[in-house]
């Protein structure tokens, strides 16, 4: 009977540890996929900013790289607000 008992105990440890790893897993998958989602996302506006730069100041690289900065910070100035206007509606 103890036998029977140190078995079943056995076998819903093994159980919960292979539910945990599967848990583990899955959620370490979901957090790389948002990063990856964020890093393509910042790459991609920064590629449409570089463009518009060498667009509108072809000739120039050293206007065209304060161009790409100042647009850089508006855009990041624009999330930020953005984000304090959410939470002073939610609160």
């Amino acid at each position: 009977m103890l036998d029977l008992l140190k078995l079943s105990f056995a076998v819903v440890a093994d159980i919960g540890g292979v539910i945990a790893l599967v848990v583990a897993h899955r959620k370490q998958k979901v957090t790389e996929a948002a990063e990856n989602r964020q890093s393509h996302l910042a790459m991609t506006g920064r590629h449409v900013i570089e463009q518009f730069a060498e667009d509108v100041v072809a000739g120039d690289p050293v206007l065209r790289t304060r161009l790409v900065e100042f647009m850089e910070r508006q855009i990041a100035w624009t999330g930020r607000e953005a984000i304090e206007d959410l939470a002073r509606q939610i609160t």
